[in-house]
């Protein structure tokens, strides 16, 4: 490819970008239950920009020292992407060459590392085209996408010569177990291998640093100026008898934003793109912000020794994973909406306009807190999608919220959408077969725990799922529909606060049958 003319009298050079991609997440965040494991891995992927970034750095040119990486420049750094702008002193071949090497460095770099080592990356390196930033940037990602299939889907350990170690990995069932640890709860100790083990001890001790970085110091602080301290595990997390039904159950609430990466594939120079994740980072940073102000001012968030009862799994790009008390994720979910409703961030590319709105999808569980993390993960994942697919294609993308109540330890099977529709009924056949017909739209949610309240003391929970049951057996849809409102007519009468409280709840619930479907399934996680 021809490079770029250099106006007379300079030495020529061209222009490159480099990308970074931690790859096969599966492998070194979510191979485990144990959450401290989780969180270490997660979080140590925040920093693998830093060390990419740093060992472009070290290859720039310095006084006294000639160097054929001549400036670079970050274009966008995110979790655990990062684009990069170089300026090499060569053209032609001798600069692809040169390219290639620092592209190693930089691997090197991350196979050196104490413990992004135990981690995979992608890192490869292209030469820039005339002002199509999205084209070289896709380039990018389809190197990235040919190298993850020549390439193993986990680090693979070092051998192991140590005669001693008989037993695998008891977190990962996978590495060798180096050594020993002290499981929670369980008085004999397991083999853990040197992953599994880098990632514990990582997320046992960076989390204030976490909420530092992408929060702010003050926002990381406690009333009396000390740093906030959290829960260490999930069932300290959601252990409180005094919330009756919800104790010692989670909700776990995945989010992700919609079109984000056709956003940013429009930005058409380095400059818009630049703009662009800057604006981004700082509403997320804002928003991380306002969830500890929230958290910290609020009893039903602390423990009786004032630890704050979240976690934070995942952070970065347009993504976030939260794990919450069960007693406060409608809340949570209805706090983020809120907060993100008026998102708009600028962009400088054709055909999107100036100002574009910022919106997400989310996947919210409720579960017990014992529940195998790693499937409830993946199921508030696909739920985040199926809100992502009841809007149109061809429509902006909107705010949706998709969520699922776990008893015990039910599952969902393995077709998602089907058991959602069987949940539902024939109260769903009036529906578009291609919608889910428990999405709800978000901008209504904070009235619902208000309106819930109001129910409570005159229409009893049993009378709830009895309505609810009766809907579901019902012989056709039209028959459902006249239940559902014959129901809600009659309590209507019952109670002139009934009667607000059912029209409050109908903006955010469809006014049908599936009104009560929706509050047989809250009713337990919003009447406190």
């Amino acid at each position: 490819m021809k490079s770029p003319a250099m106006p007379e009298g300079r030495s020529p050079s061209s222009t490159w970008y480099l990308r970074v991609e931690a790859t096969n997440l599966d492998a070194f965040v979510y191979d485990t239950t144990q959450v401290s494991v989780i969180r270490g891995g997660s979080l140590l992927l925040l920093g693998a920009v830093d060390v990419a970034r740093q060992a472009l750095d070290n290859q720039k040119a310095r006084e006294g020292v000639i160097s054929v990486l001549t400036d670079m420049k970050v274009v966008s750094e995110g979790a655990s992407i990062g684009l990069y702008k170089l300026l090499l002193a060569k053209v032609g071949t001798e600069a692809g060459a040169d390219a290639e090497r620092i592209r190693d460095v930089v691997r090197g770099a991350f196979r050196e590392h104490s413990a992004l080592s135990h981690a995979t990356f992608a890192v490869d390196v292209v030469l820039e085209t005339d002002g199509k930033l999205g084209h070289d940037v896709e380039r990018l990602i389809a190197l990235h996408r040919w190298r993850q299939l020549q390439s193993p889907t986990f680090a693979v350990p070092a051998w192991n010569d140590d005669a001693t170690v008989a037993l695998p990995c008891a977190v990962d069932d996978v590495s060798p177990g180096m050594k020993q640890w002290g499981a929670p709860g369980e008085s004999v100790p397991k083999p853990i291998g040197r992953s599994a083990n880098v990632r514990m001890e990582f997320g046992r001790k960076a989390r204030q640093g976490f909420y530092e970085k992408c929060a702010g110091k003050l926002a990381a602080k406690d009333v009396d100026d000390r740093p906030l301290e959290f829960t260490d595990d999930l069932e300290t997390l959601a252990s409180d008898p005094s919330h009756g039904r919800m104790h010692a159950k989670i909700a776990v609430v995945y989010v992700d934003g919609n079109r984000f990466s056709a956003i940013r594939a429009n930005c058409k120079s380095p400059k818009a793109l630049i703009e662009f994740d800057l604006d981004v980072r700082e509403k997320r940073r804002a928003l991380l912000a306002k969830v500890l102000e929230a958290a910290r001012a609020d009893d039903a968030w602390r423990t009786p020794d004032r630890a704050v009862r979240l976690e934070t799994l995942l952070w970065g790009g347009d993504e976030a994973l939260f794990v919450v008390p069960a007693w406060k994720g409608w809340d949570f979910a209805s706090f983020f909406f809120r907060e993100t409703a008026a998102w708009q961030v600028p962009t400088g590319g054709a055909p999107i306009p100036e100002s574009v709105p910022l919106t997400h999808a989310m996947g919210l569980v409720f579960c017990h807190a014992s529940a195998p993390l790693h499937r409830i993960r993946a199921l508030a994942m696909e739920l985040a999608d199926v809100a992502k697919a009841s809007v149109a294609t061809k429509q902006p993308p909107k705010n949706r919220l998709a969520y699922q109540v776990l008893e015990s330890f039910d599952h969902t099977g393995d077709d998602l959408k089907r058991h959602r529709r069987r949940c539902a009924g024939l109260v769903a056949k009036g529906v578009n077969a291609d919608v889910d017909p428990m999405v709800l739209e978000t901008g209504t949610l904070g009235d619902v725990r208000g309106a819930m309240k109001e129910l409570v003391d005159v229409l009893p929970r049993k009378r709830i799922h009895t309505i609810a049951r009766e809907l579901l057996t019902m012989q056709s849809p039209e028959h459902s529909k006249t239940e559902a409102n014959d129901a809600y007519a009659a309590h209507c009468a019952s109670s002139p606060s009934a009667k607000s409280a059912l029209l409050t709840l109908t903006k955010t619930f469809p006014p049908d049958a599936r009104l009560w479907l929706h509050l047989a399934d809250l009713w337990d996680y919003l009447e406190a």
